[in-house]
Formats: C-alpha cells, structure tokens, sequence
C-alpha cells in the first residue's frame, strides 16, 4: 500500500517537473527570440545612423619627449603633445609598443574591439584626432575598458555615443559661472611643412578678449583661461602702419628672432592687413538698429546704464542724411521708435534716457525684430547696420547662437551687417562673438566710459562701416626654408586651405582704417642661406563695386629678418607683447616656464619710446598688475601645496602653524 502510495507521488512530482520545465523552456525560448530581435533592431539602427559617420584614423607609434599623466576624460583635442620634438595636429595615437595601422573607426567604438589588429587597449597612452564636421574625437582612459573613442563639442558628450561613458566629465576648470559662458577653442600647435605649408584663416578685428581681461585684472583678478583670445589681445593696439597705396587693402611683413621662444632656434614673423583710411566726411549714409537689452541682468551700473552713455556718445558722431531707430528687448521685444533722421537726436536722446530694466532675456526676439526693422528701412548704397548692446545672457526663447544665426542668414546675404557690444564682466561672451563672426559683424566689449569713447568715437568709421568683406589670409611657407610653424590665436577662425579661393565661405569683414595682424612662430632649417620665407595672400570682396573678388600677394625673404629681436620696429615688439601676456594669462602649453617679468621689463621700454601712445601706456601698467596677481595667486598653490605634503608632520597640538611656508 505504501509502496504503491510512493510511486504515485514519485509520479506527480516526476510530471511537475516536467511540466515546469516545459513552460521555463518556452520562457526562455520567448526570451532568447525577443533578444535576438532587439539585437538586431539596434544593430541596423546604429548601421544606418552611424554608417556615415565613421571616423578615419592614424595609428602611428612616435618617440616621447616627455612622460605626461593619462589622466581620465583629458581634454585629448585640445591640448597639443610633443611628438618628436614638435607639437603635432595629425591624428595620432601613442602606443607603448610599435604598432603602424590605418583604418576607419565607427563613433563610439572601444579600443579593446581592436585586439583582432594585434593592438592591446591597455597599452594606448593617447589618443586625439578630428571627426566629420570639425567635431572633435577624443580619446579617454575609462576605468579598466581602456580607450573609448568619441564624437562631439566636448569629452561630456562621450556619455551620449556610447553606452559604457556615464557620469559626469566635466573639465577641472569649468567649475562657476564663466564655464557658461566662455568657449575654449584650444590652441594651435607647431606645423611641420612637409605635412601641411598652408596656413589659412579668416581676418578678426574683434577685440573684446582684451577689455574683458582689463576688467578682470583691474578688480584684482586674473581673467578666465578660455576668454582669452590671442588674436584680440593683439588687434586691440592701434599699429602705425602705411596706409595702401594703389589699392583698399596693404600688405606688411616683418621678422625677428622671437623674444620669448627659443631665441637661438625661433623666430617671429608678422602678417599685417592694413585698410585705407577713410574721413567720416566721405563716408556712407548710415541707417542704424539699435538693439538694446533692458533685461533684469543689465540693472547694474556697467550695464543698461553704461549702454545709454555709450549709444548717446555715438549719435554725437552721426551727420545729415543717417538716421537711427531704437529696439528694446526682455521677455519679448518691441519697437520703441522707427529710425529718425538724425536731425531729431534729441528725440533719441530722450528715448534712449528713458529706458529701463525688466523682465528676462530674449536675445532671439529682440534680434529678428532688429532685422526686420533695418529690412524695412534698408538704403541700397548706404550703411545699414544693427548696433545689438547686451550682456547676452540669453534664457528666453532661442538661446543657441547658431540656430539664431539660421533664421539672419537671408539678412544678411542682403547687406545688414551688425556689431555684437558686450556689458558685464560674466556677460556670454560665447554667444555674442558667434553672433559677430558669423553674421558679418564686430565683436567689442565696453567696460568704461573711456572704452565707449575709444569705439564709438576715435573709431566710429571702423565699428560702422565695410571697407572689404570675407577677407582670407593664406600663407604659403617655403619647405625648403621652414621646418615648422604655430599660428598664435585664431584659433576659432581657420579655413580650409582648399577653400582659400572659394567665394562661397563666410571669413571676416574690416572696416576703413583698421588693421589685422597675425604672429608666427617659425624654426627655420638650420642650413639654409637665402630663399623666400613665405608668400602671403589676401583675397576678400570689395563691396563699392559689387563684391568684386580681388586678391593681392607679398613674399618675405630669408635676409628680410632681423638680426636681433630689438632691431624690429616697435610696433612689432609692441604685438609680440601683447601676445605674450595672452599666452602667460591663457596659460598655454607654449608659456608654460614662462612668467611676465621680461614682459614688464619690454612694455615699460615701449611706454617710454612710444610715449605719444596712450594703450601702450594702459598695456604696462596692466601687465605690472597682471604679474602681481599671477604671484599671489602662485605663492597660494605653494602655500597650500606645501601645507599638504607637512600636515602629516605638524603636531597635534601645534596644527595651526604651517611649516616651511615662503615669508
């Protein structure tokens, strides 16, 4: 009875088992199958998406002249290596053992799905390169999985091509609030001619980088690292140089040994444009958009009020037959007045004191509504400009520079130009530089009174008027001569070479009576006697005969350059200062043993020989302060640092005083 009782139940439990069995392995079977499906869902998602995006890279092993820490999400792209003696922007990838391959890599691929190629993840000390549309690709140690290859504006952006990049990467440096509104665009490296002689790039007459950094280091402050802009530093000093002859645009060329690279192995070449000057007598007549932001974030005194001093002191210079109409906005914008003749300044005047601030900011509104009115009011054969004051703190409608910039362009493919003023020393800077390189415009920032006088009165023609449109420099460096060279700054205003001599691509504007000057560092082969240095040519549009194309070009010979860095003009030493100061502030690979005391010493010797000139004068006594800033701040880190390494060693009841502290 029992046993029988037992076979039973051995049965049941036999059968439910089976039955379980039956129904887990249908469940995953269902499962394996939906998987299956999904995988293969998601690979031709990503085919399709990412089929034209693939990333063509170089691998190439090169010797080190010095170790640095692969640090996790380095800004690779950015920041330039030594290869082989000299700074390189070919797309390379370091390896600790020799490995040589060239293929194409998909955006988002890991490094350790290269094994196949015989390529250990875990040996890849570096990596940087360009992906399609001038993104960069950076290559950053994650963890243990190696190197991660990724496309986009930033290394954060990692986190959204591939799946295994989570968490935050943000940069050390972009902690507060200048992070929002600056944009870092690196630094250009040394060139070597065998891979590239052409330099190209896209004039810049901007000088705000300058006034900003003034402003920082007058309240005691070193200015943020990404608002540096060399090129600014440079263009904001006014250079006595010889006005065209023959044409609107001149050439001026000068080298010397460079006074703050190697002396012996450097040398510092010059590229200036300089425009012919005009008498406001014989200029246009001017149709004027003030666009004026009176946004809650300009109430401050070196804002909204500012603004009005600023735009008063420009009507002082406008004559019979200009006239000028008013836009303000904050939450939205609105007409304040149509333009006037300028006849009824006082009108305007009493429009623009009556003023105030509210609400957000809505840069986008306030701007198509600035179009649209200097569209209605356009002059064929006039000026016809929009003057946009603002701190662009943009939080209100369309923030991105670059979809604003989509819906301008048919303004300004007809002749609007604009000029973008910057208030505020945590203004965007980002936004309202875009604004002005990409819709034919100047970018300046007014800090003071004396800075409004200087832009809207001693250089009312060249903040209003365009002498010569999408003016391209492209220099054309002798390999037989140079070995290598490094643009300083410009960095966000590079072209193509190929696209030098077409017309179609956007480049710079300048106004009668400005100037445009490039530095160069150059190493020149050390067996080389005579030959030409470079050919520089400028190409650009003259807009009093219908954008005419026209093109001028100037070569600079080996015996051309100076002996000695002091034998060069003192407009040239006076650049070179300039850019030096940029450097040591930006705190650039190149300045990186480099302190501002020979710069103290150059600009007060160029104060003296050039007393007659008041921003030289302002340019030494700023780098005397900028040099004291720089020593505070230095005796700090290695207060703190030394603070640090001693903890371990201060008694416990003595932990106040810090040991071997500089007095």
């Amino acid at each position: 009875m029992k046993e029988g009782k037992r076979e039973i139940e051995t049965n049941a439990l036999s059968q439910c088992i089976q039955n379980r069995l039956g129904s887990s392995g249908i469940f995953f079977f269902s499962l394996g199958l939906h998987g299956f499906l999904i995988l293969i869902a998601t690979g031709i998602t990503l085919f399709l998406v990412e089929k034209e995006k693939d990333i063509t890279l170089t691998f190439k092993r090169e010797a080190r002249e010095e170790q640095y820490d692969p640090e996790i999400a380095r800004w690779i792209f950015k920041t330039p290596r030594i290869l082989a003696n000299r700074i390189i922007e070919k797309p390379i990838l370091i390896f600790e053992e020799e490995v040589e391959i060239s293929r194409d890599i998909t955006r988002g691929t890991s490094f350790d799905s290269l094994a196949n190629k015989n390529i250990n993840a875990r040996s890849i000390i570096d990596a940087y390169g360009m992906g399609g549309k001038a993104a960069g690709v950076y290559g950053q140690r994650w963890g243990k999985g190696g190197v991660i290859l990724c496309e986009g504006g930033s290394p954060g952006s990692c986190a959204c091509c591939i799946g295994g990049c989570t968490g935050s990467l943000a940069h050390p440096e972009d902690e507060g609030r200048s992070a929002i509104f600056f944009l870092d665009s690196g630094e250009n490296p040394f060139i070597d001619t065998s891979w590239d002689h052409l330099s190209t790039f896209a004039i810049d007459v901007d000088t705000a980088s300058y006034t900003m950094a003034r402003s920082y280091i007058e309240k005691g402050e070193l200015p943020p690292k990404k608002s540096i802009r060399i090129e600014e530093f440079i263009n904001y000093m006014n250079y006595e140089y010889t006005s065209p002859w023959s044409d609107v645009i001149a050439i001026h060329l000068e080298a010397a040994p460079s006074k703050f690279g190697r002396e012996d192995a450097h040398k510092l070449m010059r590229v200036a444009v300089k425009g012919l000057e005009a008498n406001m007598a014989d200029r246009r007549n001017a149709v004027l958009t003030y666009v004026i932001d009176i946004s809650g974030s300009m109430s401050s005194a070196n804002r909204l009020p500012l603004v009005k001093k600023s735009l008063k002191l420009l009507l002082e210079q406008l004559t019979d037959g200009d006239k000028v109409g008013i836009i303000v906005y904050s939450d939205d914008a609105k007409v304040v007045t149509e333009p006037l003749p300028i006849a009824e300044r006082e009108k305007l005047i009493k429009t623009i004191d009556s003023l105030e601030t509210e609400g957000s900011t809505n840069v986008e509104a306030g701007l198509m509504l600035g179009y649209e009115m200097a569209d209605r009011h356009f002059r064929k054969h006039a000026i016809n400009r929009i003057i946009l004051c603002s701190d662009g703190i943009a939080n209100t409608g369309e923030t991105s520079a670059e979809k604003i910039l989509q819906k301008v362009k048919t303004y300004k493919e007809k002749g609007i130009y604009i000029s973008t003023i910057g208030f505020g020393i945590d203004h965007n800077d980002d936004l309202m530089e875009k604004l002005a390189d990409k819709a034919d415009g100047v970018y300046a920032y007014i800090d003071t009174p004396d800075e409004a006088t200087r832009l809207f009165v001693n250089n009312t023609m060249g903040i209003m008027g365009v002498l010569a449109k999408d003016m391209k420099v492209q220099v054309d460096f002798n390999p037989d001569v140079v070995d290598s060279y490094r643009l300083l700054g410009y960095e966000n205003r590079k072209i193509a070479d190929k696209d030098f001599r077409n017309d179609k691509v956007d480049a710079g504007e300048i106004g009668p009576g400005h100037s445009v000057t490039a530095l160069y560092e150059l190493k020149l082969h050390d067996d080389v006697a005579e030959g030409i240095v470079a050919t520089v040519f400028v190409r650009y549009k003259d807009p009093e005969y219908q954008d005419e194309v026209k093109e001028i070009k100037q070569s600079f010979p080996l015996a051309s350059i100076r002996e000695t860095f002091e034998d060069a003009s003192a407009d040239f030493r006076l650049a070179a200062a300039t850019a030096e100061l940029a450097e040591v502030l930006k705190d650039s690979f190149f300045a990186r043993e480099s302190d501002l005391e020979p710069v103290v010493e150059l600009t007060e010797y160029l104060a003296h020989e050039m007393y007659d000139r008041e921003e030289v004068k302002e340019l030494a006594g700023l780098v005397k302060k900028a040099r004291n800033i720089r020593q505070k701040t230095m005796q700090k880190r290695v207060a703190l640092e030394r603070s640090e390494d001693n903890v371990s060693r201060i008694p416990r009841d003595k932990s106040a005083v810090i040991v071997g502290l500089p007095r």
